[in-house]
């Protein structure tokens, strides 16, 4: 038999229910809000009088609820609803059902950072750096204000605002350092060089000085001077005219040829003077004939007859006319022949032809080579001191 605690006990007065979502005085509901949850059931807690037990000494002002009475000793309490605290502080709802949490002073969405903005910084480096695109072809200028572009622009990538208008000024900067550097480079540098090796007409003359002294008197022995510079290639050398320029290539002096040319201008006496550029009046060559040629005219012995063999395919057709067909001499210790021409400048003081045989055969690309013309071009009256300057200092190597 169970035991029923309200057994013999009066009826009590029944309650009326408390409504689910009851109210406080005071709390206003939000505008189309979505229903409040519900709040959990009353539980009695230990120690608090249940109905049919209520003990008067339990109950304490300080724990009514605002607009209720106190209840009195010997009355069932009623269950206490949680108080309602803040409804007017609720959050907003958004339309899909879910709170939209704001920022005072932002207005973002929730876990959305604000957007910084563009600084200053970065419209000032945008702003240096197109100018100094657009100046980059003033010396310095270009390059300063470039700088500052660059160093803005690298300063506005690592502040976070701007990044964009830093990485353009970046670009721009870069480009306008490059050609101002260019441009100054060129007007400080270059063109000051070129002035100073303005001079020579020919870029790949060798500029000699001025056989005039200072006070005008052209010095005929100075200008044609006789020796002063050393011609050396694989197959021979001699000692040359320092006035005159070494005007051939490197690789066609490893094959044995040679051509010293005289450059300069006519004064008003009708004097040569050596400048290194403006026109050339003598020039020594030297060349190797190559085998297949040399063939057609010589048997590679008698020079005599080479001589004569050549008279009208080379001799007569280097520009003048023949004054003596055969001279015999040596050149460097081996047979020689001079051939003299008038020339048909009329500046030309001497003109003269050595056709020789080498001691032995030069390997000039693969080619045997014996027969050497060496013609002599000077407008000097000392051309005869040239010749037997030549002559005496040959080497054959």
């Amino acid at each position: 038999m169970s035991y029923d605690p309200n057994a013999g006990e009066p009826a009590q007065p029944q309650q009326p229910p408390v409504p689910p979502q009851y109210q406080p005085p005071g709390a206003v509901p939000p505008v189309n809000q979505p229903t409040a949850p519900q709040q959990p059931t009353y539980q009695p807690q230990p120690g608090y009088a249940q109905p049919g037990y209520a003990q008067p000494g339990y109950a304490q002002p300080g724990y009514a609820q605002p607009g209720y009475a106190a209840p009195q000793p010997g009355q069932p309490q009623a269950p206490q609803q949680p108080p309602y605290v803040g409804y007017a502080q609720q959050p907003a709802y958004s339309p899909q059902g879910y709170p939209v949490t704001s920022y005072p002073g932002y207005g973002a969405a929730p876990g959305q950072l604000p957007n910084p903005g563009v600084g200053g910084l970065a419209i000032a480096a945008i702003i240096v750096s197109g100018v100094a695109f657009l100046s980059g072809w003033i010396p310095i200028v270009g390059v300063v204000l470039a700088l500052v572009g660059l160093v803005l622009s690298i300063f506005a990538i690592r502040s976070g605002r701007g990044k964009v208008l830093g990485i353009i000024g970046t670009i721009l900067a870069g480009i306008a350092l490059l050609f101002g550097a260019f441009m100054t480079t060129m007007i400080f540098v270059v063109a000051p060089w070129n002035d100073t090796s303005s001079s020579s007409s020919d870029p790949w003359s060798v500029e000699t000085p001025s056989a005039a002294p200072d006070d005008g008197a052209f010095d005929e022995a100075e200008a044609a001077a006789v020796s002063g510079q050393l011609i050396e290639t694989p197959c021979w050398s001699y000692d040359g005219p320092k006035h005159f320029t070494d005007n051939i290539p490197a690789e066609e002096a490893g094959n044995c040829y040679g051509q010293l040319e005289l450059w300069g201008e006519y004064d008003e006496s009708g004097n040569f003077v050596p400048t290194g550029y403006g026109e050339t009046a003598g020039q020594i060559t030297v060349e190797p004939v190559s085998s297949a040629t040399a063939a057609q005219y010589s048997d590679g012995t008698d020079l005599s007859a080479t001589v004569d063999a050549l008279e009208k395919p080379y001799l007569s057709t280097v520009g003048g006319t023949i004054s003596s067909l055969h001279e015999e001499t040596t050149l460097g210790g081996v047979p020689a022949n001079i051939t003299r021409i008038d020339s048909d400048v009329g500046e030309t003081q001497m003109k003269v032809v050595l056709t020789t045989f080498s001691p032995q055969p030069y390997d000039i690309g693969g080619d045997q080579r014996k027969l050497f013309l060496i013609s002599i071009t000077t407008p000097y009256s000392n051309g005869e001191e040239q010749l037997q300057q030549l002559l005496d200092s040959w080497e054959w190597r």
